[in-house]
């Protein structure tokens, strides 16, 4: 990785820094003990606390004088702060949203650069967290229901289905991904109500599933085809239910910060134009949510199988390496046919394949359909890349909004979660410029920035404008 881990305790993110980032929670009188410390110190002992991803200052910045992480200048200091102190917006000025500043702080003439408010309006849930949607879910529980559950979806305003090839037949492991990825999707911040809907004979009963639902909070209905008396009456009892949550909803909209946003980002394809272009520029989007307090959920097990060892040295938690040693056994246990991703994954360095989240530790490595532990950073989803099994793990992980990085251009989005298409090939772009949010060749961080906050604050995405969707759910067994 790029960057040198001081005592297992931060991150110095490039020569000539003044800052370091916490990559586990510190305590006041903590000593952080290096060679590698910026100028002649070979300790730093913490001022204060410092939680999981926050600065701390490894030198004396004067007052006036600019702040360094990442090599470049994020701010300068509004007043003198010590080494060991905690670095944030008491003490420092930030740069971004500074079009008078260029790269190197400097004040600059000229036309300034798109940049981020920092804030989004967003609907606030009372089970907690904030969503950039306001869906009304109609959940079939089983693949018998998802004609039923779409009809249904079709005739109330803000509701949207989630049709899928599960639910029946399903054995052990399988079954149960199956459920868990259900509820979450169902408990994503962007769905403020859910009626699940059955047919009455199924592995997954739409009343386990809707009580499941309701136990997260959610407002929740259910109704299953045999005993509503076929498909018909099933249809016009589920509207009628479906109606009546999406009038309980509140769409009033609250202005949070950044540090609300949980960002999902599924690299679809290792080719060059993504590995060289678009990665990297997604991955300093990532590292400036994630520096806000946000939280980042990263999708592709074919990287994390290839380079589970190596990533391990990058986990912030003792959690987060049993998880990737379990990854790394599984590998090796579990021979399957090998996909070109795959080929790519292992062909690629650790460096190469992690560059989608920059430089940040690993705090979690979720299971298919989980949600992670912890309220910022960055966690890795069990999902592979294929983008529609990936998505889904997102939005059943908590991501409000998807960046989807594309070499082919797959114009599909999700159903619960925007989809921001970000692509570093230009003949795709240039192909399907009206399917494609972003060309990651001619966009500056900022800029891509700045349309993910657009993106959470309510504007539509060129996949969400055309109304396309995709959702799909992986397996883990056959089905009988």
């Amino acid at each position: 990785m790029k960057g040198v881990v001081l005592d297992d305790a931060a991150v110095l993110l490039a020569d000539g820094d003044t800052v370091v980032t916490a990559i586990t929670d510190l305590e006041t009188g903590r000593s952080i003990t290096s060679d590698d410390l910026p100028g002649a110190r070979s300790a730093v002992t913490l001022a204060e606390s410092i939680e999981f991803g926050h600065t701390v200052a490894v030198t004396t910045i004067e007052a006036g004088e600019p702040v360094y992480k990442y090599g470049a200048v994020i701010g300068h200091a509004s007043e003198r702060i010590e080494p060991g102190e905690w670095v944030h917006t008491h003490n420092c000025e930030s740069n971004r949203g500074r079009g008078d500043l260029g790269e190197d702080g400097v004040t600059r003439d000229g036309d300034a650069d798109v940049t981020s408010s920092g804030t989004f309006a967003a609907f606030e849930r009372e089970r907690g967290g904030v969503g950039a949607r306001n869906r009304v879910l109609v959940v079939p529980s089983v693949i018998c229901s998802h004609t039923v559950a779409d009809r249904i979806a079709s005739e109330v305003p803000a509701a949207v289905s989630t049709p899928h090839d599960h639910g029946c037949g399903q054995l052990g492991s399988d079954s149960e991904q199956t459920e868990r990825t259900l509820v979450g999707v169902a408990t994503n911040p962007n769905v403020a109500g859910a009626l699940a809907v059955g047919l009455g004979c199924e592995t997954v009963q739409s009343d386990g599933l809707a009580k499941s639902i309701a136990d997260r909070g959610v407002p929740v209905a259910a109704v299953e085809i045999q005993r509503a008396g076929g498909t018909d009456a099933c249809r016009r009892v589920g509207i009628d239910r479906a109606t009546d949550l999406l009038e309980r909803t509140d769409a009033t909209r609250t202005t949070v910060g950044l540090d609300a946003a949980t960002i999902g980002v599924v690299s679809s394809d290792l080719r060059p134009s993504t590995l060289e272009t678009a990665d990297p520029l997604v991955g300093r989007v990532v590292e400036r949510i994630v520096d806000a307090g946000g939280r980042a959920l990263i999708a592709g097990n074919e990287r994390i199988d290839a380079h589970a060892d190596a990533l391990r040295e990058r986990a912030a938690t003792g959690d987060a390496r049993d998880r990737l040693d379990a990854v790394a056994n599984r590998a090796t246990d579990s021979p399957t046919a090998v996909t070109e991703t795959q080929l790519r994954a292992a062909e690629a360095t650790v460096s190469e394949v992690s560059r989608s989240w920059g430089d940040l530790p690993v705090r979690d490595v979720l299971e298919y359909g989980r949600r992670p532990t912890h309220d910022t950073g960055v966690a890795l989803v069990d999902a592979p890349s294929a983008f529609d099994e990936a998505a889904t793990a997102l939005a059943a992980a908590g991501a409000q909004v998807v960046i989807h990085v594309t070499a082919d251009g797959i114009p599909a989005g999700h159903p619960i979660v925007p989809v921001l298409k970000i692509t570093g090939d230009r003949d795709t772009y240039d192909a399907l410029r009206d399917d494609i949010d972003a060309f990651a060749g001619a966009t500056t961080c900022d800029e891509l920035l700045e349309t993910v906050r657009s993106v959470l604050d309510g504007e539509p995405t060129c996949a969400e404008r055309h109304g396309v969707t995709s959702f799909a759910i992986t397996r883990v067994g056959p089905s009988i």
